[in-house]
């Protein structure tokens, strides 16, 4: 029964996007932080995708899970399952993130990281 439903996995993907393209805007638009460019008026509506994102994400999570009993060793057993699936690309994507930083930022703090 539980199967994957295709349309709301392609709604999250777009969700996702709509998130990126909202954070990316201000690189688009630069230095400029004065009044609203085409840019925020094209992206500044995707930050609804965090809300769209988090609604299916949960529906999901309740609907693959709707089939495990009600004990304690089934809940353990479906988060140890989730962590060893989502946790190594949360590392792996955290490591390239901090590597990458320092060149894509226009931010630079390498006296905060000499620091830490």
């Amino acid at each position: 029964m539980n199967k994957r439903i295709e349309s709301l996995q392609a709604l999250r993907g777009i969700a996702a996007i709509l998130v990126m393209l909202f954070h990316y805007r201000f690189y688009l638009r630069g230095q400029d932080e004065s009044g609203t460019t085409i840019w925020d008026a094209l992206f500044g509506w995707g930050i609804i995708g965090v809300d769209i994102f988090f609604i299916i994400s949960g529906f999901i999570m309740v609907y693959t899970t709707q089939n495990y009993t009600q004990c304690l060793f089934s809940t353990k057993r479906f988060l140890i399952n989730r962590a060893i699936r989502i946790l190594p690309m949360y590392y792996i994507g955290l490591l390239i993130t901090f590597l990458l930083s320092g060149a894509m930022s226009t931010f630079h703090y390498p006296e905060k990281v000499q620091n830490l």
